[in-house]
């Protein structure tokens, strides 16, 4: 990382991995840029291996997939039902050294492998058949080449001013949403790179948050039910159902599932106050680390435990303030209301610990909630928002409850429901700007923050 201020590297494009945590975002998820290889131009197998080299990639080292990978991995109707997509045989099945008769680069740029005496299919000869697009997905996410070019959707790192100096390029209308043409697309790729976008004009119906959910999978089931009521009440078992004043928080950390997104559906917002806070996680992680660096070490390896326990609902789990992967924040973990007691084990991090995490945590936690990073909007009827509770913390301002009611319905989705509605939306042609706003895994991190400042600063020119 260069030497810059952290306001010299604000407002970056982020590459977002899995969680390091969790990591069950499969690869699928990640939508290919399938020509960036090219044709398939030689293919040669020798001790076991297939060797791939295509006309884009130049190295003394192509990508190598043993025998055994390629025959596990056939597609033809013999082996993948056509209708269900489902094999029909156990990789146990095959040969520990499967033989094949020949192979060759078919007209289509693909690939062709003859196996003999194929155990799977009776003991004779057997083909199978690879088009190019698999080989380049195969070669992305599995092969030699996948460290340099596997792609993910754009992340911007924001502050308040950032977001919104064009908070209308994020907003949508529900009927465009629910379309789900080019606009829709858009929206779904704005929520994927700047962790929050706002719906209007949705109807006032207690089925809308379902409807909207829709277009992107079903809701994540949890013990609130598939959707859920935040009215004010008395006794509340949830800081979330009263009218005080709410931390920024995460949603459900002490699941091992915790949700991906959230959408809070505005029904009524009559009371004085209750304005809703947003702050980008991973931008204040990234402050952190830039400006406060021993503190940001402390946050990603002290683990910090989660709780529920009421109303026969009992939930535990435990997972560091700030999970990185490759040295960078991919993910934050914030949740001050629902934090359980620590668990003592001082050669765990060493001796005074806890001490070196509150300060670390003080730290964060003043990044967060400074005005210039804390979004602060104000929710009303007939609007949604939707946001990443694994990266955006949200709280919310008092209000008062002696005039008027306010009342928000929510759901979730899970990780894998969005990152299956990535690929299919991919497959349906929907996100076609999507190799446009993709980055590399292990491009320049200096060089996304200058082409993304860059960006900013040629919009307070065109402003001047």
């Amino acid at each position: 990382m260069s030497s810059q201020s952290f306001e010299e590297q604000s407002a970056q494009p982020w590459e977002m991995q899995p969680s390091p945590l969790d990591n069950s975002v499969p690869a699928a998820a990640v939508a290919p840029c399938p020509t960036r290889y090219g044709r398939l131009i030689q293919v040669s197998e020798n001790d076991g291996h297939i060797k791939l080299n295509f006309e884009h990639h130049h190295t003394k080292n192509p990508a190598s997939f043993s025998n055994l990978w390629f025959r596990d991995s056939c597609l033809c109707e013999k082996c993948v039902s056509e209708s269900s997509g489902q094999k029909r045989f156990a990789t146990c099945d095959i040969d520990a050294n499967p033989e094949v008769e020949s192979c060759k680069v078919t007209d289509n740029g693909g690939l062709e492998l003859v196996w003999a005496n194929d155990s799977v299919t009776g003991g004779g000869r057997h083909t199978s058949v690879f088009p190019l697009e698999f080989l380049q997905q195969v070669v992305m996410y599995h092969g030699g080449l996948q460290r340099h070019w596997r792609f993910t959707p754009q992340r911007v790192l924001w502050n308040k001013d950032q977001f919104e100096d064009d908070m209308s390029a994020r907003t949508i209308s529900y009927d465009d949403w629910m379309a789900g043409g080019e606009l829709f697309a858009k929206a779904f790729l704005d929520l994927h790179k700047w962790g929050l976008v706002l719906l209007q004009g949705v109807p006032e119906s207690h089925d809308s948050v379902q409807d909207i959910a829709s277009k992107i999978g079903n809701l994540q089931l949890t013990f609130y039910g598939l959707t859920w009521d935040v009215i004010s009440k008395p006794n509340a078992e949830n800081v979330a159902y009263t009218n005080e004043f709410l931390c920024l928080h995460q949603d459900l950390l002490y699941w091992k599932e915790t949700p991906k997104i959230q959408l809070l559906h505005c029904l009524k917002n009559e009371c004085e106050g209750g304005e809703s806070l947003f702050s980008d996680g991973l931008r204040a992680a990234l402050e952190l680390k830039t400006n406060h660096h021993e503190h940001y070490k402390v946050l990603t390896k002290v683990p910090v435990s989660f709780h529920y326990g009421k109303h026969g609902n009992f939930y535990y789990d435990c997972r560091p303030a700030i999970a990185q992967m490759h040295g960078f924040p991919v993910r934050v973990n914030w949740s001050p209301p629902f934090q359980a007691p620590f668990t003592h084990n001082p050669h765990q991090f060493g001796n005074g610990r806890l001490h070196r995490w509150r300060d670390a945590a003080r730290t964060f936690r003043d990044i967060l909630e400074t005005p210039a990073n804390m979004l602060q909007y104000r929710l009303r009827p007939g609007e949604c928002i939707l946001f990443d509770n694994q990266r955006i913390l949200h709280g919310r301002t008092r209000f008062d409850t002696s005039a008027g009611l306010r009342h928000l319905r929510g759901g979730y989705i899970d990780d894998y429901t969005l990152a299956s509605a990535l690929v299919r939306l991919g497959k349906q042609g929907a996100l076609g700007a999507l190799n446009k706003q993709c980055t590399s895994e292990h491009g320049s991190m200096e060089q996304s923050i200058y082409q993304t400042e860059m960006m900013h600063r040629q919009r307070e020119n065109v402003k001047a």
